[in-house]
């Protein structure tokens, strides 16, 4: 069985262009380490260059079979382990880390079983972080937003946490179009611009109120016609909504979801707030119950609390 590679862009801390070769691939299964201190190669042969070693009872994931040698995912990093000396299963409920979703911008089926004839249960974007639970056949069972189902493993690849990040660097998410993009973007102000005045309240998804989240959940829901749902929650927005992030403020876009972390207010959570950057510096958000839904200049707090952005795509 051949690897499936794709090329994409470098999450480090923050997704930067540059191309690499992924680990994504239709898996062969998991494999055990049989032995104490096996080695993890760069290419087949016991001259190719070691990259680390793994212990006995370690877990790979078996990529691909090379003439007696496995080619394997461990510890988010590829290479080349004798067959020898790993014992492989096909189907198997493992906690196998973090996974991330890389498709080339089509939705990623999650299903109720493992093949392609189980009822869609929900669709992963590209970029999306899931836990992966097992392996089966080829499939990754995995959990996203409190749902449990499969995905095909051509379309995952495991990551060290649920950020994106590598030890090896292969990584991952295919940058989106700049003009799907740019249209998303004004889509999403449009719809955000309806709802000025709009009373807030905590939990409130609208389309008659909203909190901050639910806000920016409601307004992309229906800019994209429904191809884009984000998860209730700033903070968890911030970590698995589908698309590129901003590091910059003086990078922003319109249609960008922007966060900030007031300490203040954020119990310890990675962001305190999401707004919708409305362009010209100006942000539309459910703001709190004495303002409602409002459009505003950005602020010095703002700028002193910035997290990020999250270009959707």
């Amino acid at each position: 069985m051949k690897g499936k590679h794709i090329i994409g862009a470098v999450f480090a801390g923050i997704l930067m262009s540059a191309t690499v070769i992924s680990a994504s691939a239709t898996c062969v299964g998991v494999g055990t380490v049989a032995g104490d201190g096996l080695r993890l190669r760069k290419d087949v042969g016991l001259n190719s260059a070691v990259i680390t070693t793994a212990n006995k009872g370690a877990t790979v994931v078996v990529l691909e079979e090379a003439n007696g040698w496995y080619k394997v995912d461990f510890d988010t990093q590829v290479g080349y382990m004798s067959a020898g000396f790993v014992t492989v299963e096909t189907s198997v409920e493992k906690d196998l880390g973090w996974g991330m979703v890389t498709t080339k911008g089509d939705p990623l089926n999650l299903r109720s079983g493992a093949g392609t004839g189980f009822e869609v249960v929900d669709k992963l974007h590209n970029g999306v972080s899931v836990k992966v639970l097992g392996l089966f056949d080829g499939w990754y069972k995995v959990t996203y937003n409190d749902k449990t189902g499969y995905v095909s493993s051509d379309y995952v690849t495991l990551t060290a946490d649920n950020q994106g990040s590598r030890k090896d660097g292969d990584i991952l998410i295919d940058e989106p179009t700049p003009l799907a993009g740019s249209v998303l973007g004004q889509s999403i102000v449009n719809e955000a611009m309806k709802h000025l005045g709009k009373a807030y309240r905590s939990g409130a998804k609208g389309p008659n109120a909203f909190d901050c989240s639910g806000f920016a959940y409601y307004c992309v829901k229906q800019a994209s016609g429904g191809a884009i749902k984000l998860s209730g929650g700033s903070s968890t927005q911030w970590r698995t909504a589908p698309g590129t992030r901003i590091n910059s403020i003086s990078q922003l876009q319109p249609g960008d979801l922007f966060f900030i972390c007031d300490p203040a207010y954020s119990a310890g959570y990675p962001t305190s707030h999401v707004a919708i950057y409305a362009g010209n510096g100006m942000l539309i958000h459910a703001a709190d119950r004495k303002t409602g839904v409002v459009m505003n200049a950005i602020k010095d707090k703002d700028i002193r609390y910035f997290v990020g952005a999250i270009r959707l795509g």
